[in-house]
């Protein structure tokens, strides 16, 4: 594999990852709404230490979600 395969691969993979988590981004709530900005900063500026940064800390920054269906209400 030459540099130029190996380069265009390394491009394609970064950009899924910042499709990925822009999606991810668009759809979560976080816990403080600056946290957003800044974690968005953080993955473009360090890249793969960036998307791992995010992935680790990821459950501590979000709201979550609550199951509660309401099955038994037939109004």
């Amino acid at each position: 594999m030459d540099v130029y395969s190996f380069s265009k691969l390394v491009i394609l993979i970064r950009m899924f990852l910042l499709y990925f988590l822009s999606k991810e981004f668009y759809h979560t709530q976080f816990k403080n709404k600056s946290d957003k900005v800044i974690w968005m900063i953080i993955i473009i500026g360090f890249g793969y230490l960036g998307y791992s940064m995010y992935l680790a800390f990821r459950r501590k920054l979000i709201v979550r979600r609550k199951f509660a269906p309401m099955f038994n209400d037939r109004s």
